[in-house]
């Protein structure tokens, strides 16, 4: 009971800080940092209110992260869309565009090389690269029956 006083209470100083900042200054970088702060409280005190379910509340927590994150370049792309069609082309404008752009090119790379999700080409190509090196590599090592003539 004590943990989940504790880490409420750790929430509800960094969201009530967070609105503070907000509301004097929204276009402070702080609020950034805050609101990341009262999130992570947030994770860690519905990790401790879960209490004998804390895995099942970690997994639930963790897919929501990893949603977020997935969804996330969308979000930037649209954002960019929109700054161009109001503000006009101009590099400060393309930056969330492009960042959008990278970040969903990378979480598709990610899913398509590491998840193993290619086509049978790639695994082919890259059988017929490392035969050579595995077999250019024979010759340098040392047998125990050579290293005593």
């Amino acid at each position: 009971m004590a943990a989940i006083m504790m880490s409420g209470s750790i929430f509800l100083i960094f969201w009530l800080i967070f609105v503070y900042s907000f509301n004097r200054d929204r276009s402070r970088y702080r609020n950034c940092n805050l609101l990341f702060l009262a999130l992570l409280a947030l994770i860690l005190f519905l990790l401790n209110l879960a209490g004998p379910f804390f895995k099942q509340a970690a997994l639930i927590i963790g897919i929501l992260i990893l949603i977020g994150l997935l969804v996330a370049p969308f979000f930037l792309i649209h954002n960019g869309i929109v700054m161009i069609r109001k503000e006009g082309h101009s590099l400060p404008h393309l930056l969330s565009l492009v960042l959008g752009i990278v970040i969903l090119i990378g979480e598709l790379s990610f899913i398509f090389v590491e998840l193993g999700i290619s086509n049978s080409y790639s695994h082919e190509a890259t059988q017929k690269f490392c035969i050579p090196l595995r077999l250019s590599s024979a010759p340098f090592s040392a047998s125990p029956s050579s290293m005593g003539q």
